[in-house]
């Protein structure tokens, strides 16, 4: 809860969920441009209320010391259109914004020296922030791995700088739309959606290799570089073109190395986007997040291509959290019936509970896809029903105790009704066998 400088008081561990609940639903909404009603929000939870209006009130205090910062991204906007002023940023010349989010803003512009195209990304609130400050030193981060990082399907990072006290670098500027804006449209087929996800580990196994854990992989980090127009190959398409993309990887942000931390983070502390993190990094288990997290991320991705859908969704943070940590994925083929057996063998496998079991590395993810696009064998193996239950009753021991002393109550109710049930049919057998004994000895008798 980064955006919060609330204290949590009590030892209520109920009441401390209540409230972190109330505070990223709160936070999420200002995030998507809506006002949330304050004085709503206190009167539906009047017991939090000292908490949130603590809240409400350090939030206020640091949107009047961001107010600079705001205005002047507001008038870098403001200057830019047809007939108006052109704003400048050191080496380049600002011609439209693309993108802005809660911590800076994306610009199509033109490097003056060079003449070409770029991206320029500004950090507004780094004119208050000193250095040692998290938004800063993430937005640093950003920029240095993006800068080392030098592949095909790695947005690269020209140039880092400042202007009048605001952080920002250059990068390639990409012709294209983000992931997420495709699958908002539709699911896209199984191989292409193959093929892109392929692309984006062979990726982030470079990365890796560089010592360079991404943390935030999602759709929308990953924007697609159209290449032009191919034949539609749906079968009803006749001579239809439709546009092709290649994915390229962006938003370092929250990278950390391979070896260690990135300093930004301390165990417990949950960063990342919960529909697409793993359960390691979900609960907060600095020591567990690895390159196999990154991999979890990519079958996240994958799942949302074919089926439209992150695997994990819920109507708040915590409580999506919650699914990524304890519930079991959906089938892929129960949401979209065409997606291929093994695709969603390696989809399932990358979004394995327990990181040992998911692909060793990226490569080995991108490995398989491979085969899969090549109609060959894949090494995947499909998870059991017996292993899946097995796995659940680990994971809910408590439901699962309580299932096993049911079921044990069960048979022995049935054991002990079969018992009573046999003893009684015998009976049964040894009265009607005395009672047919006895008939004959007294027919015998009568003849006599």
């Amino acid at each position: 809860m980064s955006d919060s400088s609330a204290t949590i008081s009590g030892d209520n561990p109920g009441r401390k969920r209540l409230l972190e609940t109330v505070l990223a639903d709160y936070i999420r909404a200002c995030d998507d441009g809506a006002v949330p009603d304050r004085d709503g929000i206190l009167k539906q939870h009047p017991e939090l209320a000292d908490d949130l209006r603590e809240f409400f009130a350090n939030r206020d205090q640091g949107n009047q010391l961001a107010a600079p910062m705001r205005d002047f991204g507001d008038s870098l906007s403001a200057r830019i259109g047809p007939g108006k002023d052109i704003s400048y940023v050191g080496d380049y010349e600002l011609l439209e914004e693309t993108v802005r989010g809660g911590m800076g803003v994306v610009y199509k512009a033109r490097q003056k020296t060079l003449g070409r195209i770029v991206a320029v990304k500004m950090m507004l609130t780094g004119r208050l922030a000193n250095e040692d400050e998290v938004d800063v030193k993430r937005f640093q981060i950003e920029a240095k791995a993006g800068a080392n990082l030098q592949h095909p399907n790695i947005v690269p990072i020209h140039e880092v700088g400042q202007h009048e006290g605001l952080h920002y670098f250059s990068m390639d500027y990409i012709e294209g739309r983000s992931l997420a804006s495709l699958l908002r449209e539709n699911v896209l087929p199984p191989k292409p959606a193959a093929n892109i996800v392929r692309q984006i580990a062979e990726a982030i196994h470079y990365a890796h290799q560089q010592g360079t854990l991404h943390r935030d992989l999602k759709p929308s980090n990953v924007l697609m570089s159209r290449l032009g127009l191919r034949p539609d190959p749906s079968p009803n398409a006749g001579r239809d073109e439709v546009p092709t993309y290649e994915p390229r990887i962006t938003d370092f942000g929250l990278a950390m190395r391979v070896e260690g931390d990135s300093g930004l983070t301390q165990t417990g502390q949950i960063v990342g986007t919960p529909s697409y993190m793993p359960p390691e990094q979900a609960q907060g288990k600095r020591s567990l997040i690895g390159p196999g997290s990154d991999v979890y991320s990519l079958g996240a991705i994958l799942y949302e291509c074919l089926t439209g859908r992150a695997p994990f969704r819920a109507d708040s943070v915590m409580k999506t959290i919650e699914q990524v940590i304890h519930r079991e994925t959906a089938s892929p083929r129960l949401l979209n019936s065409s997606v291929p057996r093994d695709l969603e063998t390696i989809c399932l496998k990358c979004l394995e509970k327990e990181p040992h079991r998911r692909y060793g590395t990226a490569q080995l993810l991108a490995d398989d896809l491979r085969r899969d696009l090549d109609d060959r064998p894949i090494l995947a193996r499909p998870v059991s029903t017996a292993e899946r239950t097995w796995r659940w009753c680990r994971r809910n021991p408590a439901v699962a105790n309580l299932l096993a002393t049911v079921a044990v109550c069960l048979i022995a109710g049935i054991g002990v009704s079969t018992y009573f049930a046999t003893e009684a049919s015998n009976r049964a057998e040894a009265e009607t066998f005395h009672r047919g004994r006895a008939d004959e000895k007294t027919k015998l008798a009568e003849r006599k």
